[in-house]
C-alpha cells in the first residue's frame, strides 16, 4: 500500500502499530487508541510482519483480518496496513517502518502490539511533539515511565529522562536520522571515556545490551536507539505519571523476569495534567533513580559473561 500525500498535511502525528501474532494484545491497543480523543482526527499506520513458520500463520492471518475490518468502522482518519510476505523481526520492522513513515510526516508517534494507553495518550504525545520539537536537547518524548519513588517530590508533569522508553513514544525525523544503528560504531564511540560515561547516564545495562547485540543474542533496534540518545547527550521527556500499561511480557521478543519486575505498572493515569513545562531541567534524584532501575550488578555481569562463553563452548562441542 502506498501513503497518500494527503495523510502529511495531518493537524496530528501519525500513529504507527507494529503487530505480530498476538491477537488479544492488538485488540486491546486498538480499544484503547479508539478511545482516545484525537482518534477521529488520527491516521494510523499498521506494519503486521509476516509469519516465521506455519504455526505462527493462522495468527498472523487472524490479525490481518481484524485490522483489515477496522478501516470499515471509522474509529480513525485513515487506517493503512503493510503486510509483510517475510517476517522481518521486530527490530528490521521497527528501522524500516518508522523511517518510511517519518519521511512522510516528519513527526511519529509508535506503539507495539503488547500495549494499551490511557484515552489522553495522543493528546499527550501531540501536544509535547509540538511543544519540544525546538528544544535540541530532546530526543524522544515517552508515553510510559517507570514507578520511582523520586518522582513522589518532584512538582512537574513530566521530566527530562536519561533513558529512552520504548514503550508507547514518538519523535521527528531530525532526530531520527541521527540514530546510529551499526552496533560496531556504536561500541567503538563506548572506548572513549567521555562517550561511555553518557552511556552510562541510564543504567549501566546498555553496555551489556550492546554487547549481546554484537554477539547475535539479542536483535533489538531499541537498544541502538537509546545508546544514541546517550551518546549524542540529548533526553527524552517522560511523564510523571504513566499513559502507557505493558503487557505482553510474558511472551515478549527479549524480555525476562527482570523485565516484568522493571516494567510492571499497575495501570496507567486517565488524568490530564501541564505537560508543557518552562525551564525543564533534568533532576540528578530521578535520573539517579532511573540508572538504579536499570543497573546490573558486577556478579550479573560475570555470571552473564560465563553463560556466553559456556553456550559457545558447547556450540562448539556440538560440531
Amino acid at each position: 500500500m502506498i501513503i497518500h500525500n494527503y495523510m502529511v498535511n495531518s493537524k496530528y502525528a501519525p500513529v504507527v502499530i507494529f503487530a505480530y501474532n498476538r491477537e488479544k494484545e492488538i485488540n486491546k491497543l486498538i480499544v484503547s487508541l479508539s478511545d482516545n480523543e484525537l482518534a477521529p482526527d488520527s491516521d494510523v499506520i499498521v506494519f503486521s510482519d509476516g509469519p516465521k513458520d506455519d504455526g505462527d500463520l493462522p495468527a498472523v492471518e487472524n490479525i490481518r483480518k481484524y485490522l483489515d475490518s477496522i478501516g470499515e468502522k471509522s474509529l480513525f482518519k485513515s487506517v493503512c496496513v503493510y503486510k509483510s510476505e517475510n517476517n522481518k523481526g521486530l527490530a528490521s520492522s521497527v528501522i524500516s517502518g518508522v523511517t518510511k513513515v517519518i519521511e512522510e510526516y516528519g513527526r511519529v508517534i509508535v506503539l507495539e502490539d503488547d500495549l494499551e494507553i490511557s484515552k489522553h495518550f495522543l493528546v499527550y504525545m501531540n501536544r509535547c511533539l509540538e511543544y519540544y520539537r525546538p528544544d535540541e536537547r530532546i530526543w524522544s518524548v515517552s508515553g510510559y515511565s517507570p514507578e520511582m519513588g523520586t518522582l513522589k517530590g518532584y512538582d512537574k508533569d513530566v521530566y527530562l529522562s536519561s533513558r529512552a522508553f520504548s514503550n508507547g513514544w514518538g519523535t521527528w525525523s531530525d532526530r531520527w536520522n541521527r540514530v546510529e544503528w551499526d552496533t560496531d560504531t556504536l561500541l567503538r564511540y563506548a572506548k572513549n571515556p567521555s562517550k561511555r560515561l553518557r552511556l552510562g547516564r541510564g543504567g549501566n545495562n546498555l553496555l551489556e545490551m550492546l554487547t549481546a547485540q554484537k554477539r547475535g543474542q539479542i536483535d533489538s533496534w531499541a537498544v541502538r536507539w537509546c545508546a544514541s540518545m546517550c551518546i549524542n547527550d540529548m533526553y527524552a521527556v517522560a511523564p510523571t505519571r504513566s499513559y502507557v500499561e505493558i503487557g505482553g511480557l510474558d511472551n515478549g521478543t527479549h524480555s525476562s523476569d527482570l523485565d516484568k519486575e522493571r516494567y510492571h505498572m499497575p495501570g496507567y493515569t486517565d488524568e490530564i495534567a501541564d505537560w508543557c513545562a518552562e525551564g525543564l531541567f533534568p533532576d540528578k534524584d530521578i535520573n539517579a533513580g532511573l540508572r538504579r532501575i536499570f543497573h546490573i550488578s558486577l556478579i550479573r555481569r560475570i555470571r552473564i559473561e560465563l553463560g556466553y562463553w559456556r553456550r559457545r563452548i558447547q556450540n562448539r562441542e556440538k560440531k
